[in-house]
């Protein structure tokens, strides 16, 4: 009876019950810990707005999945892109114009086209880096030469835009160039100049003939609805004359 009674015995029983419950704990804790990091290697969540690409060990090739829901991944290598996101675009070409615009950006969702873009560009960031950035660097160049003689800031602006959205979409159109006498309306002087236009198609009067198709056909990219924040004309070549025009 001296032995129950003994608050030593009954402290050690406490401490040793504690030591038990801690362990247990700390056990059930990595266990939880191995459950999360086994079904996050597993299993993937989809999102609505997402495409993901898996690309099993076992198995070549990657298996695209555009729809939303939980699916197996075996702890394979994932590549995710947004099916729909807004890229911005600030280009400055050879002092020629500076704009800052945005335009929508549609993914494609068939295989062949995500396959390519997974294997020749890689991520998000450089499919927008090394493929939408040049595309419309080289689409701004060739618009803002098509609208230099338009006088009136509102229809340039206009022009310019659709000349920028569909020539990266589709292609750069073919122009011709002639010689022209124009009147600088700063100094009243005559001067010689390379007027540029662009050649209709025969075939669709309403369109133009394509010098190149654009590459975001190659790989099924869409784009639409651009928008120009900023845009400054710098005049300082023969096809550009005046002062800097800021809208």
């Amino acid at each position: 009876m001296a032995d129950l009674n003994n608050p030593k015995r009954g402290r050690g029983s406490m401490e040793k019950g504690q030591r038990r419950i801690a362990l247990l704990g700390a056990v059930v804790a990595i266990i939880v810990a191995l459950v999360a990091v086994s079904f996050e290697g597993l299993f993937r969540m989809v999102d609505e707005k997402e495409i993901v690409g898996i690309q099993f060990p076992f198995k070549r090739g990657m298996t695209w999945h555009t729809s939303p829901g939980l699916k197996l991944r075996l702890f394979g290598k994932v590549v995710r892109y947004d099916k729909e996101f807004s890229f911005s675009i600030n280009s400055m070409d050879a002092g020629h114009i500076k704009i800052v615009a945005s335009s929508y950006v549609n993914m494609p969702c068939d295989e062949v086209n995500l396959n390519k873009l997974a294997h020749q560009l890689g991520s998000q960031y450089a499919i927008q880096l090394k493929l939408l950035q040049p595309v419309f660097d080289r689409a701004i160049f060739r618009s803002s030469i098509l609208v230099a003689k338009i006088k009136s800031d509102a229809d340039r602006q206009a022009q310019l835009r659709f000349f920028i959205e569909d020539q990266a979409a589709i292609g750069i159109y073919k122009t011709t160039a002639k010689n022209e006498v124009i009147r600088d309306p700063a100094t009243g002087e005559e001067k010689n100049v390379m007027a540029v236009e662009v050649v209709a198609d025969p075939q669709n009067p309403s369109d133009y003939l394509r010098a190149e198709v654009s590459p975001l056909l190659d790989y099924g990219l869409k784009v639409h609805d651009l928008i120009i924040h900023e845009l400054v004309f710098y005049r300082k070549n023969a096809t550009y004359f005046g002062n800097s025009n800021r809208y």
